[in-house]
């Protein structure tokens, strides 16, 4: 079901700047015919222009920042705390600070069983996912993109072939109406 959609996304594209295309040149009647791309041309567009792909790089990027971070070690946690309730008095005796008890405490993870490796091995493995995935979804977008030309292609030679039939077909009528003005076919052969 995705790769149709992929398909069909990839012939939209091709399909639409076609469609641009011809729309520019209706408009502008005076302008020179646009160039033809090649295959190399439409795939340098697609790679600079399609979001899902630079989306895909920067998840890559993203994934290559998580492993230096799960190699990190944890900081030391300082807490500090003060308290209204005091088993001794250290202040004044009727002061805002009579009854304070202040208190400090300093935390420290440590990682047993090798954690750490197991964590930066893990983002390793998962940046080698998120390579693989965008390695496919080129494959992907490019199968579609390609077949989305190849169709041009085939419109194009289809649309040129028509043309020269047509052409053909208007030199038979020609050819038809001469020998018929010159009398040497009668009205219901030119009507054939």
């Amino acid at each position: 079901m995705g790769r149709i959609i992929w398909r069909k996304c990839g012939a939209a594209l091709v399909l639409g700047a076609v469609v641009r295309l011809a729309a520019a040149q209706a408009a502008l009647p005076n302008q020179p015919a646009p160039q033809d791309w090649t295959w190399e041309q439409v795939k340098d567009r697609l790679e600079l222009n399609n979001p899902t792909l630079l989306a895909g790089k920067l998840n890559i990027s993203e994934m290559q920042a998580d492993e230096i971070t799960a190699h990190l070690r944890p900081n030391p946690n300082l807490g500090l705390l003060s308290d209204q309730i005091a088993p001794i008095n250290l202040g004044p005796e009727h002061g805002p600070f009579a009854y304070l008890l202040p208190s400090a405490t300093v935390s420290y993870l440590y990682e047993r069983a090798h954690k750490r490796e197991l964590r930066t091995e893990s983002a390793k493995k998962g940046t080698a996912i998120a390579v693989s995935q965008q390695d496919d979804l080129e494959r992907g977008l490019l199968f579609n993109l390609r077949s989305a030309f190849v169709q041009t292609l085939q419109a194009k030679a289809v649309l040129q072939v028509s043309k020269d039939n047509l052409e053909y077909y208007d030199r038979v009528l020609k050819i038809s109406s001469d020998r018929y003005q010159a009398g040497d076919i009668a009205q219901i052969d030119l009507d054939r």
